[in-house]
């Protein structure tokens, strides 16, 4: 009688055992729910503080007059560099439409053009980037992506007459009412481009360590700002739409090369 007294008791020891062993099986994490390490890069434009707004005016330094009707550029060759001084890509390009994420409707609320980085875990101290598309990327043929693909001829980056890339579209109004014109907005159109315009930046930050998250929980961000201000008014050149209201790069290089160089004087981070 006692030997089945002691199966009896081990048989239920060993259920009990099981059912708790299930039970933790239940409430452990869920792998699915784990994500890769993230980091928002937002791009952010600004008019000095102040945050831009597609087709409203805004005024420069010396009270000139300009609105942006239409605004798109690429970075490429997105990096990450960690505290070990590696730097790991991230991205190889994205195409940025401020046209679509700066409109009226947006801005009281706008964070920003967002992009998720999957870098690995680990600590990371800064971030590098090409205006515009390096030369592996500006020689690729449009017409192999899809139509919402970054590199797709629909999206109206492509010079079919200068086999590559617009860089850096931004076409506008002056307002000339200040010069006695009769107060006529003089359109402009500045279109980047061409290899010898692709240039890398570099910029360091504070800090941040990176690991797996959870579903749901939001990851640090890093806010690219550029300043359109600078475009236009920079510390040794000015930019006067009015008098130099075109360049497709091609045909007046030399204003494009100006452009370029102030655009390269227009970023900053801010990191939260």
């Amino acid at each position: 009688m006692l030997k089945l007294f002691r199966i009896a008791f081990l048989l239920i020891s060993m259920f009990m055992l099981l059912s708790c062993q299930r039970d933790r099986a239940l409430v452990s994490p869920d792998p699915q729910n784990i994500q890769l390490p993230e980091l928002e890069l937002a791009l952010v434009g600004k008019v000095g503080m102040e945050d831009f707004v597609m087709m409203q005016w805004f005024t420069l330094p010396d009270s000139t007059r300009i609105r942006i009707n239409e605004l798109k550029l690429y970075l490429s060759d997105i990096e990450l560099q960690n505290t070990s001084g590696n730097w790991i890509s991230v991205k190889p390009y994205k195409l940025f439409d401020l046209s679509k994420s700066h409109v009226p409707s947006k801005v009281q609320h706008n964070k920003g053009e967002r992009l998720t980085l999957n870098p690995p875990a680990g600590t990371y101290q800064a971030i590098r980037f090409g205006m515009g598309l390096s030369p592996k990327y500006n020689g690729l043929d449009p017409t192999v992506f899809p139509n919402s693909h970054d590199l797709s001829v629909y999206q109206g980056m492509y010079w079919d007459w200068n086999s590559g890339y617009r860089f850096f579209l931004m076409e506008g109004m002056q307002d000339t009412s200040r010069t006695g014109n009769l107060g006529e907005p003089v359109p402009f159109a500045y279109h980047l481009g061409t290899d010898s315009l692709f240039e890398t930046l570099e910029f360091e930050f504070n800090e941040i360590q990176l690991s797996a998250i959870r579903e749901g929980t939001l990851p640090p961000t890093l806010d690219l700002e550029l300043d359109l201000v600078k475009i236009f008014y920079g510390s040794t050149d000015t930019i006067r739409p009015a008098l130099e209201p075109v360049t497709h790069t091609a045909g007046n290089y030399p204003l494009a090369k100006r452009i370029n160089h102030q655009l390269h004087h227009a970023w900053r981070i801010f990191q939260e």
